[in-house]
């Protein structure tokens, strides 16, 4: 990684650059169980989501900053990562420190402002890699007041559109208690 990334920025780039698969949650494991479709999740600072159907929520440790990662139960190239601060300008600094990387890893970005894609108005940075079959990475900022998150989606997608169908339920669905 570069020395500009710092903290969580590193390893959230860390887990989707490095093309490593994300830890799973044990099925089995009565501490950490999967939820059913719909079903809310509270994670750290009172941020809650719901987990799309057909996805997996990864091991309990994840790197400083990340309160939620999940994987598509049939691929784990797919990834949803969340990253949790205390203002926007800390998602929207996030979001470009991250892009930057993903930009030096031979990804194309775009900053796109209040983009519509999945919905409400939102930044987003849309990055895409000129090898056939790679994944395509995005990255949403979220504001909740005096709180944001950064979400980080790994998915398969010619385009923006193309990812809407996971991203966008999921976007709606955070919000903080």
């Amino acid at each position: 990684m570069h020395r500009f990334l710092r903290g969580p920025v590193v390893l959230l780039a860390a887990l989707t650059l490095a093309g490593c698969g994300l830890p799973r949650v044990a099925v089995s494991d009565a501490s950490s169980p999967s939820p059913g479709p719909e079903e809310r999740v509270t994670v750290d600072g009172g941020l809650s989501l719901v987990v799309p159907d057909g996805w997996e929520p990864v091991g309990d440790e994840l790197p400083d900053g990340v309160v939620f990662a999940a994987t598509a139960a049939d691929d784990d190239e797919q990834q949803l990562i969340v990253w949790a601060g205390d203002a926007e300008v800390g998602s929207e600094d996030t979001m470009l420190s991250v892009a930057v990387g993903i930009a030096r890893q031979g990804g194309v970005c775009e900053r796109l402002h209040d983009d519509t894609t999945f919905g409400a108005p939102r930044p987003v940075v849309d990055c895409s890699f000129a090898t056939p079959g790679a994944p395509r990475k995005v990255l949403v900022g979220v504001a909740g007041g005096e709180r944001s998150a950064m979400v980080l989606a790994q998915l398969d997608g010619e385009d923006l559109a193309d990812t809407a169908a996971v991203l966008g339920p999921f976007l709606d669905a955070v919000a903080w208690t």
